[in-house]
């Protein structure tokens, strides 16, 4: 009976999540391409203000039904390329380390996704109820630099990690 039990339960949990379906979608005015779940939709503007309070929050935003998991791009004025590139990375490191002091880091390094130079950081940084997976892609677009954050609740990374790693992973600047 117990072993009926816990197959059960089993079950019920793989019915309850389901990887999600991802597509390629262009952002940006076309100058980059990435994929995300198909459901997802652009975040409404009041929703952006209250995810990124600030006077700088992201443009393009899009998320699951809740809000709750998202992935943001945004294209700042600051000027970028490949060979500063290390210099942004110090820089946004450094910001985050004084804005999360007790951010736990999973992850900070310079790469390549899709033939283009990157930095990325994954961290878990603490908020006001709960603990938040961010995990940043940052490169230069048409000499601007852009940062693409994916982030979730830490509960959801079980589900979430290896979907965000194909989403980021996928990265395309045009």
């Amino acid at each position: 009976m117990k072993l009926l039990t816990s197959i059960w339960l089993i079950a019920g949990w793989f019915s309850f999540y389901q990887t999600p379906v991802l597509e390629s979608r262009s952002v940006i005015e076309n100058t980059v391409s990435i994929k995300m779940p198909v459901e997802w939709k652009p975040m409404p503007d009041y929703q952006i203000k209250i995810k990124y309070p600030g006077s700088n929050p992201p443009k393009y935003v899009f998320s699951d039904k809740s809000g709750t998991i998202s992935i943001a791009f945004n294209l700042t004025e600051s000027k970028a390329s490949p060979q500063v590139l290390e210099q942004y990375f110090n820089v946004l490191k450094k910001s985050l380390e004084d804005a999360y002091p007790s951010a736990e880091w999973q992850s900070s390094e310079i790469t390549t996704i899709n033939n283009k130079k990157v930095g990325v950081f994954k961290l878990l940084t603490p908020v006001k109820d709960d603990t938040i997976f961010n995990y940043f892609v940052f490169t230069d677009v048409n000499g601007k630099l852009l940062i693409t954050t994916f982030n979730c609740p830490e509960r959801k990374v079980k589900d979430w990690g290896k979907v965000s790693e194909e989403m980021m992973g996928s990265l395309e600047v045009r």
